[in-house]
Parts: structure tokens; C-alpha cells; sequence
């Protein structure tokens, strides 16, 4: 899913006055990666990292943040109340799509289902005025700390598992 992420952005650039960052992470196939560093020019403004330890500080810089939805990162994202785009993997299991659509019930995230991924959707997305971000940074200006009121939102307002499409009813479990 990553690398189609790229391909889908990458063919058109960040404004000159940005920076875009794409970590492909351990699991991407070597070839991929390979072609993904090729079609990444030097002196470019669009860094491709391959596996970031520590992608919080990453994330705590970003204006606006495209990822999948795994569980750190999307935290991070909540965390750091940055404007998020999800494209959640759906498949084998729906996880990360059941957890995007919840926080974008929420209003703390955007998503996109990867059937929709598109270079025009997603450069709509960041060509948009997204106004301030998630959940009341807006008075604290210059925020660099995690801030868990998102999170908080979240967990205050559970819904059984059974009420998210594809989930079977009765399974016991909370979402957040």
C-alpha cells in the first residue's frame, strides 16, 4: 500500500516552499524501495526514507500527515493534533479501516479508502484549508509535546465493535 501511495503522489511534487517526507518502513519489498529512490531526484524537495526508528519528532514537525492507520502512527497523529489523512490497509483485515472511520466520526481525522486513492484526491486534500488542528490546538500556538486530549475524546465516547460495517454484532470488544 505504501508504495502505491507513492505512486499516486509522487507524480506531482510538494510546492517548492514544502518538503515532503515518505518513510517506506522495514516491510516494503527491496525492489520497490529501490524504484521508489529512483524516481526520487537529488536536490529534490522530497525526502524518501527507508525505516525511521522514531518517527515522532517526523510527525511532531509535519503541517499535515498522510499515512496509513496503524496504531502508533495514528496516535502520533492524534497526539501531536496534526491534520490527518488516513488511507487505512482494509485488507485481510479491516483494523485499520474500522479505526479510521471511527476517529473520523469523531472529527480527529480525514479518510481515504485506498479503492479512491488518487493523485488528484490527494492533492485536493493538501491543497485545501483544513483550518486549525484536531481538537483545540488553536490556543495553544507552537505546541512541540504530545497532547493525549484527542486520545481523551476518543475513549470517552466507546461504541461496541458491533456497530462498525464488516465487524460481526456481539463481539465484545470496544472501539475507540
Amino acid at each position: 500500500m505504501t508504495a502505491r501511495l507513492w505512486r499516486t503522489r509522487s507524480s506531482r511534487r510538494p510546492p517548492s516552499d514544502t518538503t515532503g517526507v515518505l518513510v517506506t518502513g522495514p516491510l516494503m519489498p527491496a525492489e520497490q524501495r529501490e524504484r521508489l529512490h529512483r524516481r526520487v531526484r537529488r536536490g529534490s524537495n522530497v525526502v524518501l526514507l527507508d525505516f525511521v526508528p522514531d518517527p515522532a519528532p517526523l510527525i511532531q514537525r509535519a503541517d499535515r500527515v498522510i499515512a496509513m492507520g496503524g496504531y502508533n502512527t495514528v496516535c502520533e497523529i492524534l497526539s501531536f493534533q496534526k491534520h490527518g489523512l488516513i488511507v487505512p490497509r482494509v485488507r485481510p483485515e479491516p483494523e485499520q479501516w474500522i479505526r479510521a472511520r471511527r476517529l473520523k466520526e469523531l472529527g480527529l481525522i480525514e479518510v481515504l479508502h485506498p479503492d479512491r486513492l488518487t493523485s488528484r484526491a490527494l492533492t485536493e486534500w493538501l491543497a485545501r484549508d483544513l483550518g486549525p488542528p484536531p481538537s483545540g490546538n488553536r490556543n495553544r500556538p507552537g505546541r512541540t509535546q504530545p497532547h493525549p486530549g484527542p486520545l481523551r475524546r476518543a475513549a470517552r465516547r466507546p461504541r461496541p465493535l458491533g456497530a462498525a460495517r464488516g465487524v460481526p454484532a456481539g463481539a465484545g470488544a470496544r472501539l475507540i
